[in-house]
């Protein structure tokens, strides 16, 4: 990065410290040539605990690329086919329905596996509509286990999802949900193993990614960054420790029942940007290949129709199309986050943020822990810096 625009950077992140929008952001990125890691601020101001290569962040869905990754494995194995329907794997999603206007009706097209990766299935987050509202509830139900002692597992929430209406009939639109963690349970019943221990052993073990999980050990809690809650008081920006209970996951210091395929992850920034360099570098890291360079190829490109596109209804995804759980920039000059074209990747709940153009062999990853985080213009003045 030259000069002018390593001031810029700097600025912009501390005007947003001052304010006390975030205690600390850290940045990297990486090309053949060199890699940059710019740190800021605190991780922990209280405790003193520094944003470094090596704290441990929550991902929440940037957790997502891992999972799409994972499917891949098994689609190249010839263990499982992009058209293969849900219902054939899991039998609790036969007989799956939706709404119309207020009446259920049953679905016309099983859900496929393509849906899943494409977000066009049905499923849906705690949002505002009904189906929504019972995903809402889905989570609290979760939570309140987890409060009394009770496991449920990732298969325990398949058979509670399986039992609510779809949003929409599968394939017809986009719509953000619990996608991923439906393919997270896939995995599973495939490949027999489970989610934690497939990714262990065939991504994060041959890749170095030697800190992420979807727990931290007790060794590593002094690295685990803590997550911040901004509020407004009076006009000013405070910062307070969130300790609630987010999407059906707890407090990431112990092995979870639930192993959240959407968003269960933790991760550092040395390991997640292993992860990123490998998808910029055609699916190979240091001689080991994960994926093949096809199907990196096929990350590059937006899966979704015309009208599945056009359903995207995120005002920071104008610009973007989507496939494999990420984002996809189709249109440059219409992006409202700043990407180049088929470049790829994805983000999360509190703040972190991956883009890979494998076309360049470029990658850049940041993070900082603010629950809901939601500042675009921002993201969109930092990535203006970097592309």
């Amino acid at each position: 990065m030259d000069e002018n625009k390593k001031k810029i950077l700097d600025q912009l992140i501390k005007n947003e410290i001052e304010k006390r929008h975030f205690p600390g952001f850290l940045i990297g990125t990486k090309t053949e040539d060199k890699e940059e890691v710019f740190s800021y601020g605190m991780a922990d101001p209280s405790s003193g605990m520094r944003m470094e290569r090596d704290t441990i962040f929550r991902l929440y869905s940037m957790s997502k690329p891992v999972c799409a990754v994972a499917i891949w494995i098994l689609i190249e194995r010839g263990l499982l086919s992009l058209d293969d329907r849900l219902e054939d794997i899991m039998t609790e999603f036969h007989d799956m329905v939706r709404y119309q206007g207020d009446e259920l009706v049953a679905v016309q097209h099983p859900v496929t596996i393509r849906d899943l990766l494409n977000m066009t299935a049905g499923f849906t987050y705690d949002d505002e509509d009904v189906v929504g509202r019972k995903t809402g509830s889905l989570f609290e139900a979760i939570h309140k286990a987890e409060d009394e002692g009770r496991d449920i597992s990732t298969r325990d929430v398949m058979k509670m999802l399986a039992e609510q209406p779809l949003a929409n009939e599968p394939g017809r639109c986009w719509r953000y949900g619990l996608c991923a963690d439906v393919l997270g349970a896939v995995i599973e019943v495939v490949d027999g193993r489970r989610l934690s221990e497939f990714y262990q052993k065939e991504i994060f073990e041959p890749l170095g990614m030697k800190d992420t999980g979807f727990y931290v050990p007790k060794n590593k809690k002094c690295r685990f960054a803590p997550l911040f809650a901004r509020e407004d008081k009076m006009g000013k920006s405070v910062l307070t420790y969130d300790r609630g209970h987010h999407l059906g996951l707890d407090d990431f210091l112990s092995p979870p029942a639930f192993e959240s395929a959407g968003a269960g992850l933790v991760s550092t920034y040395d390991d997640y940007m292993k992860f990123a360099w490998m998808l910029a570098c055609g699916g190979e890291l240091n001689g080991t290949r994960i994926i093949r360079r096809d199907t990196v190829k096929i990350f590059s490109e937006n899966q979704l129709t015309r009208q599945q596109t056009e359903a995207i209804y995120l005002d920071y995804l104008k610009g973007y199309g989507y496939g494999n759980l990420m984002r996809v920039c189709v249109e440059e000059k219409e992006a409202c986050v700043p990407g180049i074209r088929n470049a790829f990747g994805w983000d999360g709940w509190c703040g972190p943020y991956m883009t890979v153009d494998s076309e360049n062999r470029k990658a850049l990853v940041f993070f900082l822990q603010i629950a809901g985080y939601a500042d675009w213009e921002l993201n969109s003045d930092i990535l203006r810096l970097f592309i």
